[in-house]
């Protein structure tokens, strides 16, 4: 967490307009995109920022990865043809096997047995 704090005082002493956006990673036959851990569990369509190339990173290890994955990103939201998407600068952490969404925590509950 602290990694995090001291990254986004870098970013805003520069005056980037890069902000932390937290959910699950998910694909579909468009590609990657951020499922935000929100009641509304918003969607962000995944790009790349000029020059970096974390998106593009993460496409090609997704498959290899264990769902699902909670991500953190520092990004700049855009809206692309009227859909939400991010900008990527880079992962500020990335867990596998974990979900963030309040649903799914709830469900692992009520599928744990009782003692």
């Amino acid at each position: 967490m602290s990694k995090i704090l001291v990254l986004i005082a870098f970013l805003i002493s520069f005056g980037f307009a890069n902000d932390i956006f937290i959910g699950t990673l998910e694909k579909d036959d468009t590609g990657l995109y951020l499922k935000r851990c929100t009641l509304e569990s918003d969607i962000y369509r995944l790009k790349d920022q000029t020059n970096f190339t974390t998106v593009k990173n993460l496409e090609k290890k997704y498959s290899n990865l264990k769902k699902p994955i909670t991500i953190s990103f520092i990004a700049q939201y855009e809206e692309c043809n009227g859909k939400n998407c991010l900008l990527v600068d880079s992962v500020a952490e990335m867990t596998q096997d974990e979900s963030c969404h309040l649903i799914d925590n709830l469900q692992a509950i009520k599928d744990k047995p009782i003692l």
